[in-house]
C-alpha cells in the first residue's frame, strides 16, 4: 500500500527521516500515521500516511501542540493550554494513558461508559539471567513448553496484566451497581497478584476517590489531584508521574541521576486514535545529552496488540541514534583509538572506566570505547564490528553491557574481540 506525504519538514532530512517513517509504517499495523515532529518549531515536521486511515490525518499545528504538551508542557503559554483543551475535546477526550518506565509501567484507564479511572502501577517481572549450563537451560525450555506460553517482554507482560485487571475491575464495578459504594472492588481484583504495587479508583465527575488498594509510598489524594486535569484535557503527565513515585526530571542536567523521570515512552488514546511518541533518540535509561527536542510519532485507530507499534518505533529510533553517532564520528569527534588492550587486564581496565561514566554520558562512552566509523588494521588484521563477538547482527548493536549501543558493522572501536 503506498504511503504519502502530507507535509514537509524545515530542517528535517527528508530523505533520512521518510524513509524511517515509512519503515515504521510498514512493519506496523493497517492505515496508520507516522511523524517527526520538531518541539522547537510546532510547523516543522514530516509525515508520513499509510493507505486510508478512518480518521483524517492532523496537521503540524495539531501534532506539534500535543507533542509539546506532552514532552515540555510547562513551556505552554495560556493560548496554547485553551487551544489544547479545545483539540482534546474535539478528538474525543483522552481516554487512556500508559507510560512505560525502566522497572515499572504507569497505566491509567477511563472505564467505558463511565466518569471513572483506573490507576495503576504495574512491575515488570524479573529476567533472571542462567548461566548454569546446559541443564538448567534445558530446564527452563521444558517448563516453558510443559506450560505453553512464551517469554513476554517487560511491556507485554505489563499489558498482560493490565487487561486481566481491567476485565476483572469491570466485572466487580458491574456487580457493584453504579453506586459509588465500591470499596474492596480494588482488592477483590489485584489481591494476589505481586506485580501490581499501586491501584486507585476515581471518580472524575465527584472529584474523589473511590477506592485503592496496594498503595505503600503511593499519595492516593495527589493521584487524584493530578488525573483531575489530565483527563479535563490539560494533558501535562509530570504530576501523576510524581504523584506516582518518580520525582520530576531536570532537563537543565544533562548528568542527572533522574533521567527515568524524564518521558521517553508514551501512549495515549484520545476518543478514537492511539498515538505513541517515542523521545528521538532514546532507548531505556538513556537520554543523551546531544538530544534534539523532536519525538517520533506513529497514531492510529485503536487495536490489540500495541506491543507491536513499539517494537517498530524502537527500531525507527535505533536507527536515527544510529546515525547521530555516525555523523559525530565522521565529522571528527575524537576518541580514544589508541592504545589497544593486548591483555585481559587492559581490557578490563577499560571497561572499569566505562563503568565509572553516568549512564547518559555516550560522548565520552564513545571516546573510552575508542571508536572509528570504519573498520581499522591492527597487526595486519582488518578488524569491524561486524566480526566482532558482541555485535548483533540483526539489531546492529554492541551488546557489551558497559558500551550499549547502536553500531554500523563497518565501525570499529579497541574493545574489538573474537
Amino acid at each position: 500500500m503506498q504511503n504519502k506525504t502530507v507535509s514537509e519538514p524545515g530542517r528535517f532530512d527528508t530523505t533520512v527521516y521518510t524513509r524511517e517513517l515509512d519503515a515504521v509504517l510498514a512493519n506496523g499495523q493497517e492505515e496508520s500515521c507516522a511523524a517527526l515532529v520538531d518541539v522547537s518549531d510546532e510547523k516543522n515536521m514530516v509525515q508520513r500516511v499509510q493507505g486510508t486511515p478512518p480518521h483524517a490525518p492532523l496537521d503540524a499545528a495539531q501534532l506539534g501542540l500535543l507533542t509539546r504538551a506532552v514532552l515540555m508542557p510547562d513551556e505552554l503559554s495560556s493560548v496554547q493550554r485553551t487551544e489544547l483543551n479545545v483539540l482534546i475535546s474535539a478528538l474525543g477526550g483522552l481516554q487512556a494513558v500508559v507510560i512505560p518506565m525502566s522497572k515499572e509501567d504507569i497505566f491509567a484507564l477511563r472505564l467505558s461508559g463511565s466518569n471513572r479511572v483506573l490507576i495503576l502501577l504495574i512491575r515488570h517481572r524479573d529476567v533472571t539471567v542462567i548461566d548454569a549450563g546446559t541443564v538448567a537451560r534445558a530446564q527452563v525450555v521444558r517448563s516453558k513448553v510443559e506450560q505453553n506460553k512464551l517469554e513476554l517482554s517487560p511491556m507485554e507482560q505489563s499489558y498482560s496484566i493490565w487487561a486481566t485487571l481491567v476485565n476483572k475491575l469491570m466485572e466487580l464495578t458491574r456487580k457493584a451497581g453504579m453506586s459509588l459504594q465500591l470499596k474492596g472492588v480494588l482488592k477483590d481484583a489485584i489481591q494476589g497478584d505481586e506485580y501490581v504495587s499501586a491501584g486507585i479508583l476515581v471518580d472524575l465527575a465527584q472529584r474523589s476517590v473511590l477506592d485503592y488498594y496496594l498503595i505503600g509510598a503511593v499519595d492516593a489524594a495527589a493521584v487524584l489531584k493530578a488525573v483531575l486535569p489530565l483527563f479535563g484535557g490539560a494533558l501535562d503527565l509530570y504530576p501523576l508521574l510524581a504523584a506516582m513515585g518518580y520525582a520530576r526530571h531536570n532537563s537543565d542536567n544533562n548528568s542527572g541521576n533522574n533521567s527515568d523521570n524524564n518521558i521517553g515512552k508514551v501512549q495515549l488514546q484520545i476518543g478514537e486514535r492511539d498515538f505513541y511518541w517515542l523521545r528521538v533518540p532514546y532507548f531505556p535509561l538513556l537520554h543523551l545529552p546531544f538530544d534534539p527536542i523532536a519525538m517520533l510519532l506513529l497514531y492510529k485507530k485503536p487495536q490489540g496488540n500495541p506491543v507491536l507499534d513499539w517494537s517498530v518505533l524502537d527500531r525507527a529510533g535505533l536507527n536515527l541514534l544510529r546515525l547521530r553517532i555516525g555523523v559525530l564520528l565522521e565529522g571528527g569527534l575524537q576518541t580514544m583509538l589508541e592504545p589497544f588492550p593486548r591483555t585481559h587486564i587492559e581490557f578490563q581496565a577499560i571497561l572499569d572506566e566505562l563503568g565509572r561514566l553516568d549512564r547518559e554520558d555516550v560522548i565520552s562512552r564513545l571516546d573510552i570505547g575508542g571508536f572509528a566509523p570504519r573498520p581499522v588494521d591492527i597487526d595486519g588484521t582488518i578488524q569491524r564490528c561486524q566480526e566482532c563477538i558482541y555485535y548483533l547482527p540483526h539489531r546492529k548493536w554492541c551488546d557489551l553491557p558497559e558500551l550499549p549501543v547502536p553500531v554500523e558493522p563497518d565501525w570499529w572501536c579497541r574493545l574489538w574481540k573474537v
